[in-house]
């Protein structure tokens, strides 16, 4: 698969790989290393983008209490 731009973003992530982890079980977080606070989130919309076209339809977020899950609905 050729990578492909799409506002900056790569986006050449495989998508079969997300949905054998969709159909595995396993949760997804999307995080950053981002030193800019101004970047913090850059990349998060397409990332959302290409988990919803695998059928992923919660991300995981930590709590005090541990991961939970949130709706992209």
């Amino acid at each position: 698969m050729k990578n492909q731009r799409k506002n900056g973003i790569i986006s050449s992530v495989k998508l079969s790989i997300l949905k054998e982890m969709k159909k595995a079980g396993v949760g997804i977080i999307i995080s950053s290393d981002c030193h800019d606070c101004n970047f913090l989130t850059h990349g998060f919309d397409r990332a959302i983008e290409l988990c919803k076209e695998c059928g992923i339809r919660e991300l995981q977020i930590f709590t005090k209490e541990g991961f939970k899950g949130i709706s992209l609905d």
